[in-house]
């Protein structure tokens, strides 16, 4: 069943995944956001994979402020929450470090 963006949850991610040999979920922890509010962009810091086996790696990617993520067991979030509504049409939370 198609769902529009904003109507995902996490279960339809699951259920993706659990059906799809092309699909898997890995877990990623927000560790770090740095704002360069001259570029309206972000550098956001992951640890992506198993901390507590440690078997995660670290990695770090720029955005755009308004980009949304899908937070697990949350829902859509971005640096600029007010700027993903304006630009995406998407009611998003604020993306914050710990969210996974």
């Amino acid at each position: 069943k198609l769902k529009r963006i904003e109507d995902l949850h996490t279960s339809d991610f699951e259920t993706s995944a659990s059906i799809s040999s092309n699909l898997s979920l890995d877990c990623s922890t927000v560790t770090k956001i740095v704002e360069d509010k001259r570029r309206g962009t972000a550098f956001l810091t992951f640890s992506v994979g198993d901390r507590h086996r440690r078997k995660s790696v670290e990695a770090t990617v720029e955005a755009t402020v308004e980009h949304p993520f899908f937070v697990y067991d949350q829902g859509w979030s971005s640096v600029s929450p007010e700027k993903s509504l304006s630009y995406y049409k998407i009611y998003c939370k604020k993306l914050n470090v710990q969210d996974r």
